[in-house]
């Protein structure tokens, strides 16, 4: 890949850690796939996309900027893990898996092809390879149907699963995507700070940031809190401490399922009181 040094930097070195962390795990993964084992290798890649989030989550502590440029380098790192996960799913013949991930590779190389004037000469040459590996997997029989019904119920293939790290995989990826320093995939913009923010907890709990109960927990926020000194203050210092508490919510399952019960009673409690998504 790329010398995780290019493009400018600017913040503290445990921030930077998470990112060498991830790379770290990135090459410890591609160790165990070229040997064939394909499962311990998405382990491997789970722990590096959450070692990415979190490189996202301490940037917003540190209050990190990062130029238009290195985000696009962190894009290319990032895609380089998505599409070995999808590789390792091609090898374990899990063609629903495999068609999530297709989704995610394919929007974030449209991405950075949207943003291709900012691509040194050997990021031009590495993107040039990723357009065609999505074509080389267009003219894959093998997981044309998972695609096709992936068109229709993305979520219900993350919903339905019980792989808890395929689930949390997509989840890692979801919240890097809240992150106003990460390039918002598909959309080829970057996320301004009056944008929606990551419902830290609630995503932890739901293994997703798009599941309509954390659709209505924002509009809480947006309708109730923040028109009020007080709830200004409360939403403030949650953001402060929701950080931290996701990231021990997601290593605790038993934790995050009771918690998501939780949630999803306070979620019908919201639209019940006519605070809908």
């Amino acid at each position: 890949m790329f010398n995780l040094n290019e493009g400018d930097y600017i913040y503290k070195d445990t921030t930077f850690k998470r990112l060498e962390d991830a790379k770290a795990s990135c090459l410890e993964a591609k160790k165990y796939q070229k040997l064939g084992y394909y499962k311990k290798a998405l382990e491997k890649y789970n722990f590096s996309l959450y070692s990415f989030e979190n490189f996202f989550g301490f940037c917003a502590l540190d209050s990190a900027a990062l130029s238009p440029k290195t985000q696009v380098f962190l894009l290319l790192f990032v895609v380089d893990i998505v599409g070995q996960i999808k590789k390792c799913y091609t090898k374990l013949k899990e063609p629903y898996k495999l068609s999530v991930f297709l989704k995610i590779f394919e929007e974030i190389v449209k991405t950075i092809g949207e943003n291709e004037k900012l691509l040194s000469a050997e990021q031009l040459i590495f993107y040039q390879k990723l357009k065609q590996e999505i074509e080389l997997d267009a003219d894959e029989i093998e997981f044309a149907e998972a695609k096709a019904f992936l068109e229709k119920s993305h979520q219900a293939i993350i919903d339905n699963s019980d792989d808890p790290i395929f689930r949390e995989m997509v989840s890692y990826y979801e919240e890097c995507c809240s992150y106003e320093t990460f390039l918002v995939p598909s959309k080829g913009v970057i996320i301004s700070s009056s944008s929606s923010s990551s419902c830290f907890i609630a995503t932890a709990a739901y293994c997703t940031s798009a599941h309509p109960d954390i659709d209505t927990f924002r509009n809480f926020r947006d309708k109730k809190l923040l028109t009020n000194p007080v709830g200004q203050v409360l939403v403030s210092l949650y953001y402060k401490i929701s950080p931290s508490v996701a990231n021990y919510v997601k290593r605790q399952p038993v934790i995050k399922s009771f918690l998501r019960q939780q949630l999803e009673r306070l979620a019908e409690w919201m639209r019940s009181r006519e605070v809908k998504s």
